[in-house]
């Protein structure tokens, strides 16, 4: 009797272990469907904060250090930004800032020099900026937040043209403000580049699986066979259309640091077009 037995538990058991297996993971989706996901996430958003660290690698450049940044939003003309635009691709400040505009009066600071500067907004309240390549005037508020806004929202929806380069690798859970966000990856090739062909492109996306948001970005461009121009984005806050911190759009200036007047120099010159980012 126990000799039969044995045999059928052990059968019932593994039995048990089949049923008590997780079930197969869900089918990526396409690449158009999540790019199109992508684009209704961020499409046209009234408020939003991102903050998070850039990483940027120029050919030799052989340790490049993460470039924190906080970017807070509301149309059409307040916005909040803290560190250096180069961390999302933007060349429009020399350095690190803190950049403040309450929808009234425009604050700069200018950390090197221990100053800050002030303007009062030139266009009528609650003007609406409208994107132009080329930097904007300090004291035009809405016309900044147009600006970064195209470079940092507005860019999403137009991934939707390259559905046909891109592919749903997989899946990747990121560590998120101390938990695990799982996100699809999703990696869209401009030119050959596997064959490492002069200026082809690879954008690689991990986007949240059930907010369709970006969590990460890296971009990769071959400037020649043997270099490489290397950027990374990784988000440790979005909120997206949801109340913003308190106080986030008041200027403070920073401890040691005297108001002094505007220099010239402070807003670039109309026609100097703006840096693009793919």
């Amino acid at each position: 009797m126990h000799r039969h037995l044995i045999p059928l538990l052990a059968s019932l058991s593994a039995l048990g272990s089949l049923c008590a297996q997780a079930p197969p993971a869900p089918p990526l989706p396409s690449a158009e469907q999540l790019l199109k996901n992508v684009a209704q996430a961020y499409k046209s958003p009234q408020k939003y904060l991102f903050a998070g660290k850039g990483t940027i690698q120029a050919p030799g450049d052989a340790t490049p250090q993460p470039i924190p940044f906080t970017l807070a939003v509301e149309m059409p003309d307040k916005i909040r930004l803290e560190g250096d635009t180069r961390a999302f691709g933007v060349a429009a400040f020399a350095g690190a800032v803190l950049f403040v505009s309450d929808g009234q009066v425009v604050s700069l600071t200018e950390p090197p020099a221990k100053k800050y500067y002030q303007a009062k907004r030139t266009s009528p309240k609650n003007s609406v900026g409208k994107f132009e390549n080329k930097y904007p005037a300090m004291e035009r508020p809405e016309q900044f937040v147009a600006y970064l806004d195209h470079f940092i929202t507005g860019r999403y929806p137009a991934l939707v043209e390259n559905a046909h380069l891109a592919k749903v690798t997989k899946t990747e859970k990121l560590l998120i403000a101390g938990k695990f966000v799982e996100c699809y990856v999703i990696q869209i090739d401009r030119g050959a580049f596997d064959e490492k062909k002069l200026m082809s492109s690879r954008q690689t996306l991990w986007v949240d699986t059930k907010r369709s948001v970006v969590w990460r970005e890296d971009n990769v461009q071959w400037l020649s066979k043997q270099q490489q121009q290397h950027s990374r984005t990784d988000l440790s806050a979005i909120i997206l259309n949801d109340p913003l911190p308190e106080g986030v759009f008041t200027f403070k200036p920073p401890v040691g640091f005297e108001l002094a007047p505007m220099p010239s120099n402070k807003t670039a010159p109309a026609d100097k077009p703006a840096p693009s980012k793919k």
